[in-house]
């Protein structure tokens, strides 16, 4: 079984949130997943209204959670 390669982008910025890098890293990642179907694509941002943003829950093996402030 061939193991999943994962890429983790990170960025201040990522639609709904406008702004050039976050533009930049959401062309970036679908590029990526479109390029390589072999890979996960992960976007780690910040959010100043999360009430817009959905979420979805999946957890990586051997991952720790950190608390931003």
């Amino acid at each position: 079984m061939k193991k999943l390669k994962r890429i983790l982008l990170i960025n201040g910025e990522y639609p709904p949130i406008s702004g050039g890098g976050g533009i930049y890293t959401y062309n970036l990642a679908n590029g990526i997943a479109t390029g390589y179907p072999d890979l996960q694509v992960m976007v780690l941002a910040g959010a100043r209204d999360i009430s817009s943003i959905s979420l979805e829950e999946n957890p990586l093996p051997k991952s720790k959670n950190f608390k931003i402030s």
